[in-house]
């Protein structure tokens, strides 16, 4: 018993010296890595570097840490910002745990976002040396966010997942759940005033697997992000008062982002989202005439007034929703 109780002992004085220097090490490798950053030409500042954890984990904390890409014209900050080591059940990889602090400040090239809530965490599952993504969950509750461009929106709850496929790590399986999405403020408030819709999105899911131009890795936060290359849709669906929406289909993706292929759009009360796109400018009055008297002919034929069955076309950069022409497509691309 003596000797288990020495060797027992020796053990915890090993650990509690080995701990110290892995928590010396943990702090070097962010900071190294901030530093990097700045050689590459961003804009990379902090207060400094926490670590907290003993005995049995290691819990970096940056304060005020802020970073900006010159070349996308992206910026991020905030008063803090958290990282763990997790294990997760189903991996031997350990994970990434990154806890965002209540508020923080995101800039775009168009505006800038305060980002407010309840939770907003990511956890990452990264391998090999050139850390490369295995699989990742974003989840966020009761999140805000504000424009300075004048509106504001917000989630009560949705989570982000993203599985890379082991035969071919470009291709990652993404799903997507949303609840209560309110939608920015002035929008909402049009459709209040024409009585169309109400101004938050009950829920949103999804299904996806996207194939991108290569495997996500650190290389895709420290230099280019990743493109989508193809993107099929095995189920999307969204309930919005009384607009119940459902798409699948295929997109093939060209480098300069733009979608080639169609996804089928099976919508119930599918007039009540036209109006709704008129009340918000989404579409002009005459595309939006043209539209509607095309779609009631397509219900119609199909037998049923109130549910569309119909494809949304994209070529040519070009968007056509059945034979009626809706406006240019949306580019495809990550900045």
């Amino acid at each position: 018993m003596r000797r288990v109780l020495l060797v027992f002992a020796a053990a915890v004085a090993l650990w509690a010296a080995w701990w110290p220097l892995a928590a010396w090490r943990s702090v070097s490798a962010t900071e190294a890595w901030l530093e990097a950053r700045r050689e590459a030409g961003w804009q990379a500042e902090w207060a400094n570097v926490e670590i907290r954890g003993f005995p049995l984990s290691y819990v970096r904390t940056l304060l005020a840490p802020e970073l900006a890409d010159p070349d996308t014209g992206w910026a991020w900050r905030a008063p803090d910002l958290t990282l763990a080591r997790a294990r997760h059940p189903e991996l031997a990889q350990p994970g990434l745990v990154v806890q965002f602090p209540p508020e923080q400040d995101v800039r775009t090239p168009e505006q800038r976002l305060t980002v407010a809530g309840g939770l907003l965490q990511a956890e990452m599952r990264l391998d090999g040396p050139e850390a490369r993504l295995e699989g990742a969950t974003l989840t966020a509750q009761a999140l805000g966010v504000t424009s300075d461009a004048g509106w504001r929106a917000s989630l009560a709850a949705g989570r982000l997942t993203a599985l890379a496929s082991e035969a071919a790590p470009e291709v990652m399986t993404v799903t997507l759940s949303a609840e209560a999405l309110a939608l920015p403020s002035e929008t909402a408030e049009r459709l209040r005033r024409a009585d169309l819709a109400p101004g938050t999105i009950e829920r949103i899911e999804g299904e996806a697997e996207v194939t991108f131009d290569r495997a996500w890795d650190i290389a895709a936060l420290e230099e280019t992000r990743p493109q989508p290359r193809r993107i099929v849709v095995k189920d999307a669906a969204l309930r919005w008062g009384a607009l119940d929406l459902r798409v699948a289909g295929t997109l093939d993706v060209d480098d300069g982002g733009e979608p080639d292929g169609e996804l089928l759009v099976k919508a119930t009360n599918w007039r009540e989202i036209l109006a709704a796109a008129r009340a918000t400018n989404t579409l002009p009055d005459g595309i939006a005439d043209a539209a509607e008297g095309a779609l009631e002919l397509v219900s119609r034929l199909a037998g049923s007034p109130r549910t569309l069955d119909i494809p949304l076309v994209f070529s040519g950069g070009r968007t056509r929703l059945g034979p009626v022409p809706v406006g240019p497509a949306p580019r495809l691309a990550l900045p």
